[in-house]
């Protein structure tokens, strides 16, 4: 109760507060409330106002600010702590003082505004940090890695041909990534090396691709092939193949870069961030992500990536507005900016992943739908992406996401990230099938302990099973990571981005501990 009100009155929605809009947007009534009859939300707010008074008046007494909400009103006042507004029952304005007692309460209701504008700012510092620090234009400079393809000549001079036709048919499936960039010649900018090179070996049919890091050195080893005849599709899908292993979003360059740590202040850094997230934790309330993304998006409005990485950003901060209309206006904003970027970007594919998103979270399935078929044309073979739309798929109630996650699954060269499996898990859901669900559960939790999603889903699972304890404890956390949306319980499942027969079930599913 108390987040939904304060971040009504911040956003300049205090003054027009009244007892249905607080049950309706707050509190998860139906519009048909009536608050002539029911006094639920009146009764909720008085309960609120004791509980704060109670606060500072004890655990609280030693705090110079408190949070206070008049009589009269649903706005909250940030002012200073004292017995006088422990023992104020009324704005001295309701009890008839006239003009000075209106400037006064004027004078109260501004400055507790400011205290609480200096509140925000305190929260948000993190965002101007980044901002002021990166005023020099680097957000304009691209950090991404940039590879050289080069091939060791053979002891066999008729394997040249081949070295050579491989090394062209994974140029072009790296130059397919929008996280790299494959270099022509040897420049000052190249971070990355790919041998390609002949070993020894009884039919001389074996290379070794190994990938070098030039900033340190470093040399992975990134698999041993036997290369498939000259002009074949199997040469051209192991190319595909090697290439995703390199620069998927869990690929060996990225997870390398990750391991270096630093902070997200330059266009890699901040990508890497993000595709994070995606990836494990799917973070809704990452402050870092947010301020790149902004810091990027305005710095450099007409870079595909940045465009869609500030795009995912607002629809995550759609989720958690307090106000239904708040919502839909930042999920609008997206929208706009990524139908735009569209147009001028129509290959990149990030773009597309965050724009079939937003339509989903808008509702839009057909919209979502054909945004993700155009995102899985082409012959980029990338599990990530796919993995990644059939998450969206069977978030969107369409059970035929979950082809695609098993096909991503299936073809991932490497360990499979866990949220590939938070789509296995809602499709299980969805039919029932709870040991589906337990096994998904098993490999999201071994990777993905930290994001509210793990929560909601062993939350519900255990509550399926009957293990009531576990199901209310991880209820409970998940609520904690989302304290901005969670004033009451249903509010939770309702932000969710899923269709409604997803919440439906997630609902069904929690019954045992939402009716307590």
């Amino acid at each position: 109760m108390i987040c939904y009100l304060v971040e009504a009155t911040l956003s300049g929605d205090g003054e027009r507060l009244k007892s249905y809009t607080v049950a309706v947007e707050g509190l998860g009534r139906s519009p048909d409330f009536d608050p002539q009859v029911n006094t639920y939300a009146r009764v909720l707010v008085a309960r609120l106002r004791r509980r704060l008074d109670d606060f500072y008046r004890e655990d609280g007494a030693d705090r110079p600010w408190r949070l206070d909400v008049p009589q009269g009103s649903y706005q909250v006042m940030l002012v200073a702590n004292g017995p006088s507004i422990a023992a104020r029952s009324a704005p001295e304005a309701e009890q008839g003082h006239g003009d000075h007692t209106r400037s006064a309460w004027r004078k109260w209701r501004n400055v507790a505004a400011l205290a609480l504008t200096a509140m925000v700012i305190g929260a948000l510092a993190s965002i101007w940090v980044y901002r002021e620090g990166t005023v020099d234009g680097s957000w304009q400079n691209s950090d991404f890695p940039v590879l050289l393809i080069e091939t060791v000549p053979p002891a066999n001079p008729a394997r040249q041909l081949q070295l050579d036709t491989f090394a062209e048919d994974l140029a072009k499936a790296m130059a397919k990534y929008e996280t790299a960039q494959v270099a022509d010649a040897p420049t000052a900018n190249v971070t990355h090396k790919v041998r390609i090179a002949s070993v020894s070996s009884p039919n001389d049919d074996v290379v070794v691709l190994e990938l070098i890091d030039l900033r340190d050195n470093k040399r992975t080893v990134v698999d041993r092939l036997e290369l498939p005849p000259l002009a074949s599709s199997a040469a051209t899908e192991l190319a595909k193949r090697e290439a995703f292993k390199m620069f998927g979003f869990s690929g060996i360059v990225h997870v390398e870069a990750r391991a270096r740590g630093g902070e997200p202040d330059t266009p890699y850094r901040c990508w890497l961030r993000f595709s994070s997230a995606l990836m494990v934790s799917g973070a809704l309330r990452d402050d870092k992500l947010k301020a790149c993304a902004t810091a990027w998006y305005e710095q450099s409005p007409n870079n595909a990536m940045a465009i869609s990485l500030y795009g995912w950003v607002l629809a995550n901060n759609s989720i958690v507005k307090p106000l239904e209309s708040q919502r839909k206006a930042a999920l609008d904003d997206a929208a706009r900016i990524l139908e735009r970027a569209k147009v001028i970007n129509p290959g990149s594919r990030h773009i597309l992943l965050s724009l079939a998103r937003v339509h989903g979270q808008r509702g839009d399935v057909a919209a979502m739908r054909q945004g993700l078929a155009q995102l899985r044309s082409g012959d980029l073979l990338n599990p990530d992406f796919n993995g990644a739309v059939g998450v969206l798929m069977t978030l969107g109630g369409d059970q035929q996401g979950e082809r695609l996650i098993d096909e991503a699954i299936a073809t991932h060269p490497m360990t499979p990230p866990p949220r590939y499996y938070l789509g296995k898990f809602v499709a299980a859901m969805m039919r029932d099938d709870v040991a589906a669900a337990g096994r998904a559960l098993a490999i999201i939790s071994a990777g993905d302990q930290t994001s509210a999603w793990s929560d909601l889903m062993r939350a519900a699972y255990y509550a399926r099973i009957g293990q009531i304890d576990q199901a209310r404890a991880n209820w409970e956390h998940s609520k904690s990571k989302r304290s901005i949306t969670a004033w009451n319980d249903h509010s939770l499942i309702d932000r969710m981005p899923a269709a409604e027969p997803v919440k439906q079930r997630i609902r069904d599913w929690l019954k045992p501990i939402l009716e307590d």
